[in-house]
């Protein structure tokens, strides 16, 4: 999260003239903002703590996990639901926030 708002406020305060050639190009702005965070996905898939956690980010990595035979299905699928309810949680916790 930390790497996304980062990108995103650098390329938001671009100088000229590349500043206005990222604004007449929002494809590159995309491109630019998507290789920072494949980029990153992969520096923590392949870190020791990725390597000890398994990098879970999201079920699609732990999907594809389990595509390559990496982890069982049923785990796979443990994961993922957890995954799903873990974010639906944090959806749900900021449509009421506590005062």
């Amino acid at each position: 999260m930390l790497v996304a708002g980062a990108v995103a406020v650098a390329l938001g305060d671009v100088p000229a003239p590349y500043g206005r050639w990222l604004s007449d190009h929002p494809l590159a702005a995309r491109a630019i903002f998507g290789i920072a965070m494949g980029t990153t996905a992969a520096c923590i898939v392949y870190s020791p703590w990725g390597a000890r956690s398994g990098a879970h980010l999201n079920p699609a990595v732990t999907l594809t996990y389990a595509l390559l035979g990496k982890l069982p299905k049923v785990d796979a699928v443990a994961y993922a639901f957890a995954q799903f309810i873990g974010g639906a949680v944090g959806f749900f916790e900021t449509l009421n926030p506590k005062p």
